[in-house]
């Protein structure tokens, strides 16, 4: 239908797109449809890129929890049809009016975050000049900084738990809503063709099993890991305050301290990866961590 000039960015009556359904049936077919929205004019060196076809609308219909064909690309990891031109046009033009803003405010906010830890870090590791945590009025700007450093975290943990529900929430609709059209199709399946329905009903079946755990993506556990250790620290400063003249209290909240900010660091990495220039580093850091590990468990055998 493609060789005709069919169009692939054509909805249903629900919303979906036909180029959406051939990223998860039939990868390679979706390559060659992209084709239909790169058109390139030789004689004037231009491209033209008909991107308002692979974003469809689907403000006017009621109840579609349709998604769109880069976002299904993105879920599949169908790597061969990110590359393709149009996509990464796409890609470029998101990044230029949406992407680029909304990451620079989350770098901001994690580069305050972290410099507000490391500050408390370096601070707690400095000789004390009394048996006192806190002298005052020298020590005023450290409680400024833990209530910088406090509020950021309470911020990014109240966005995690919104970020859990919201994509639980959206998941379970989507399900409901493939169900629905699933049952949809049931009713126009004829007797001649058993494997018709039986290939529905496999897929109902995939729907059951088919949620995707917020906790199954490794960035989001290392959050948690990273707020856990902040927790600790949290803890065994006060302890700390609490409990004066115990050294080896003061030295355990140093190494914890210690531990955590190599965490945030690394924590880092989540947000500066949407950044293109940084993509190749973290890979390479990646590589060598793995690199390390195995030298170190091969030393050890």
């Amino acid at each position: 239908m493609l060789n005709l000039n069919c169009d692939a960015s054509v909805q249903d009556d629900t919303g979906q797109c036909c180029l959406t359904m051939m990223v998860v049936n039939m990868p390679p077919v979706a390559i060659q449809a992209l084709d239909q929205f790169h058109v390139t004019d030789r004689a004037n060196r231009k491209q033209r890129f008909f991107l308002n076809l692979v974003e469809p609308h689907t403000s006017d219909f009621k109840g579609t929890q349709a998604k769109s064909p880069l976002e299904v690309i993105v879920q599949s990891r169908q790597l061969d049809i990110i590359m393709h031109p149009v996509i990464q046009k796409l890609i470029e033009v998101k990044w230029r009016f949406f992407g680029r803003k909304n990451i620079s405010i989350m770098l901001s906010l994690n580069l305050l975050f972290i410099i507000s830890w490391t500050a408390l870090g370096i601070a707690s590791s400095l000789p004390r000049a009394e048996d006192a945590p806190y002298k005052f009025p020298e020590d005023a700007w450290r409680i400024i900084v833990i209530c910088i450093a406090l509020g950021l975290t309470l911020y990014q943990i109240v966005e995690e738990f919104k970020e859990i529900y919201k994509s639980k929430v959206r998941m379970n609709k989507w399900i409901e809503w493939r169900k629905k059209e699933l049952e949809r199709d049931l009713k126009y399946c004829h007797p001649m063709w058993p494997e018709v329905r039986a290939m529905i009903y496999a897929k109902y079946r995939d729907y059951d099993s088919d949620y995707i755990l917020f906790f199954s993506v490794f960035r989001n556990v290392f959050d948690w890991i990273v707020y856990f250790l902040l927790l600790a620290v949290i803890l065994t400063h006060i302890a700390d305050v609490v409990v004066q003249h115990n050294s080896d209290l003061h030295i355990s909240h140093i190494r914890v301290f210690a531990v955590t900010i190599v965490f945030l660091w690394l924590r880092l990495m989540k947000h500066a990866r949407a950044i293109r220039i940084s993509v190749r580093v973290i890979v390479d850091a990646g590589k060598d961590c793995t690199d390390v590990l195995h030298s170190s468990s091969i030393w050890r055998i």
